[in-house]
Order: structure tokens, then C-alpha cells, then sequence
């Protein structure tokens, strides 16, 4: 009987792709299979890869990687569209999951990782109820058991969007909009960096910045997707 109502839920309330906007079959969530297939991964961890290109020479850092590559129109979009302005809150565990697969399948933890995410401004933090980056660091955490430090960065100005915006145009935007909290708390910690898209990287670079001043503390950057535009 229980089985039957749920049967009958799904029918009366199909959950849909948000690939394709197809119905999902009963084992499937957020994406089918065809949409799964056709998210573009970077592949195994090898250095100097394309997300360590785009930080290179700004700070120092361990490793930084992506688990996809973001294109437009391409199923990522759709993905972090729907996370970032649909509300869609379970994309975060989809792709906390596949990072977290990622990180331990390359061994790219630490003893003293933490992981830290790109903080949100208070403005869109409203707008929004969540920050898409914090509820993917979370789910990371609870995966591979590493603990998150949501505060430790704070958001001091509102920025405007990054969209649109060259490097020069994002670096500048970024100046002086983080501020650390507790630092004691990550002193001597290898951090995680982490956020749900690079794209020039220019926010990365201004978190990163402030962490490094505090002594012993190395970076590593994780990110979701990272732009090919």
C-alpha cells in the first residue's frame, strides 16, 4: 500500500529533469540519464590544469580543480540556474557529491583540511535564503568528514555582479569586499576554498588574498564548474 501511494504521488506530481524539463523516471533525480551523460567532466586531477591556469601566479596555492565545465546552454547552466535562482537546494548535494567523490578519489585531502565557501552578500543572501556555495561545502563536509567553516569569510561590500564583467572589471569590483572572522580558527589549516563557478577567478583570488595573511595557512581551490567563455 505504501508503495502504491507512492507510486500515485509521482504520478500526480512528476519530479522533472532539470536538464530537459523530461519527466524522471522513479530512480532518477534532478537529472536523467541522458542529461547525466552529457555534463561535461574535467576528467582526473592532473596539475596545471585549467582551473590552476586561470588562478596562476595570483597567489599561492596546493591544487585547485572543477569537476565540470560550464558552458552555455549546456546541462550545467540549467543546473546552477537552478540552484542559484529556482531554489532548487538538492542540485548543492548533486554537486557536493560528485566533489567530494572527486577529492577523495585523488586524495587531495589533508589531515588539517577545513573547508571554507565563498560567502554571499547580505543583499542576495535575502533575496536568495541560501548560499549556493555554503550548501555544496556542506555537503562535502558531511561526505568526507572534514569539517566547515562557513563564517570565516565575511562579505563587507555588496558587489555588484560579477556578469558581464572582464577580469580587470571583476578584480576591481572584489577590492576590499572580504574580511576574515576567527582567525585563530584556521591558523595552521590547509583550506578548501570552496565555490560554485570560476570563471576569471577574481573572487577567488580576493578570498584567497585575505586567508594567506594568516600565518601558516596553506589554500586549495574547489570549484563546481568552471567557465569556458
Amino acid at each position: 500500500m505504501r508503495q502504491l501511494l507512492k507510486n500515485m504521488e509521482r504520478w500526480l506530481f512528476p519530479n522533472f529533469c532539470l536538464g530537459c524539463q523530461q519527466v524522471l523516471y522513479q530512480n532518477q533525480q534532478i537529472l536523467c540519464l541522458n542529461c547525466q551523460n552529457a555534463l561535461a567532466s574535467t576528467g582526473k586531477y592532473v596539475p596545471n590544469n585549467f582551473t590552476e591556469q586561470v588562478i596562476w601566479g595570483r597567489f599561492h596555492f596546493e591544487y585547485a580543480f572543477s569537476t565540470f565545465y560550464f558552458t552555455q546552454n549546456a546541462v550545467i547552466q540549467s543546473l546552477m540556474h537552478a540552484l542559484k535562482y529556482e531554489g532548487h537546494e538538492q542540485v548543492a548535494v548533486f554537486l557536493g557529491d560528485h566533489m567530494a567523490h572527486y577529492i577523495k578519489k585523488h586524495q587531495l585531502s589533508r589531515p588539517n583540511s577545513v573547508l571554507v565557501p565563498v560567502p554571499l552578500s547580505k543583499k542576495r543572501m535575502l533575496e536568495r535564503g541560501y548560499n549556493q556555495s555554503e550548501l555544496i561545502c556542506n555537503r562535502i563536509g558531511k561526505v568526507l568528514d572534514i569539517p566547515v567553516l562557513s563564517t570565516s569569510i565575511l562579505r563587507i561590500k555588496n558587489t555588484a555582479t560579477q556578469v558581464k564583467k572582464n577580469r580587470t572589471e571583476r578584480l576591481s569590483n572584489m577590492e576590499l569586499a572580504f574580511d576574515i572572522n576567527n582567525s585563530n580558527q584556521l591558523a595552521g589549516h590547509h583550506i578548501i576554498l570552496v565555490d560554485d563557478t570560476i570563471t576569471t577567478g577574481a573572487t577567488i583570488e580576493a578570498c584567497a588574498l585575505e586567508l594567506l595573511k594568516i600565518p601558516t595557512t596553506t589554500i586549495s581551490v574547489a570549484t563546481a564548474a568552471i567557465a569556458m567563455y
